[in-house]
């Protein structure tokens, strides 16, 4: 059976390599970072796709791994909750509710101002804090093997894998290299506990959004996307400013403070790289990456994806 590496222990790394490992083949993950500072523990994960094409191919992605999440058992950090998205007068309608069939719109009663619809469904919430974990120890139950090391080129990585899946996420960009491939910084801040019943989203602007999740322990509160920018220190001008349009939207939070800040580097790309190439040497790469805000959003199908590849190769 043919030995497989895995570049990237992300969301997209850990869920390929669970594939692959049920399909029986012999795998190790190559992670650069340490797996509890990836950018997937960064997010606050929600099955809706954004930042993130072609859209034909996303949505197809976002129905499939929809299913696995539906299969989830509880000690696996995924629920359904309750999200609400507001947005602005001449905004299209979010790319998720055209998949999401079961949605309804809020009536205009319930609008804070400047806002002029808001849809409402029950969606996927992955809690990154147990979700990881819960994938890595899938790999090791599986047979599978994670190890420290950071290449960079792919051509260091040892001939006695035949084959290579590109999982390296924004790292791409120096991995390949892909001109194609950018950072997406985003933000986030840390409150303590609020007893919201909901997820609440709402657009501000091209580069901002308001996004909070209450969580079993925090609040969590995002709110920008800033594209090519690898600086990962945390603003605090930004940091309250994303706590006061939180605040606006949801009066719970309104005593709320910051009890810790973050950021993230999305994967950016035009179009998600998920395509078969090969090494001078002949061996096999696939790469699966550039997927912008929708990493958990669409990694279980993009997983099938590159199954569906490997096996009509070999």
């Amino acid at each position: 059976m043919k030995r497989i590496a895995v570049i990237g222990a992300g969301v997209i790394g850990l869920t390929t390599a669970i594939r692959l490992l049920e399909h029986g083949y012999i795998v190790t993950i190559f992670a650069r970072d340490i797996l509890h500072n990836t950018t997937s523990r960064a997010a606050s994960a929600l099955w809706i796709p954004i930042k993130a094409g072609p859209e034909k191919l996303i949505f197809k992605w976002a129905r499939q791994s929809r299913e696995v999440y539906n299969t989830m058992p509880p000690e696996s950090g995924v629920s359904l909750v309750d999200v609400v998205d507001f947005v602005r007068d001449n905004e299209p309608t979010p790319m998720w509710a055209q998949i999401h069939n079961d949605y309804h719109e809020l009536p205009a009663a319930e609008l804070p101002p400047t806002y002029t619809k808001a849809y409402a469904a029950r969606v996927h919430n992955i809690d990154t804090s147990v979700f990881m974990d819960f994938l890595i120890k899938k790999v090791l139950a599986l047979g599978g093997q994670i190890i420290q090391h950071e290449f960079s080129a792919l051509t260091e990585v040892d001939d006695s894998f035949p084959i290579i899946i590109n999982c390296s996420g924004v790292w791409s960009n120096q991995l390949v290299p892909d001109e194609a491939s950018f950072p997406i910084r985003g933000q986030f801040v840390i409150t303590d506990k609020v007893p919201l019943k909901r997820v609440t989203l709402a657009s501000v602007d091209d580069n901002s959004f308001i996004l909070i999740v209450a969580r079993d322990h925090d609040c969590y509160i995002a709110g920008n996307t800033i594209e090519n920018v690898w600086d990962t220190k945390p603003d605090p001008e930004t940091s309250q400013l994303m706590l006061q349009r939180a605040q606006a939207l949801e009066p719970l939070l309104k005593n709320s403070v910051i009890r810790n800040a973050g950021t993230g580097l999305r994967p950016g790309r035009k179009t998600v790289r998920l395509e078969r190439g090969e090494l001078a040497d002949g061996r096999m790469v696939i790469h699966n990456y550039g997927h912008g805000g929708s990493g958990f959003t669409t990694a279980w199908g993009c997983a099938e994806d590159v199954i569906d590849l490997v096996m009509r190769t070999l």
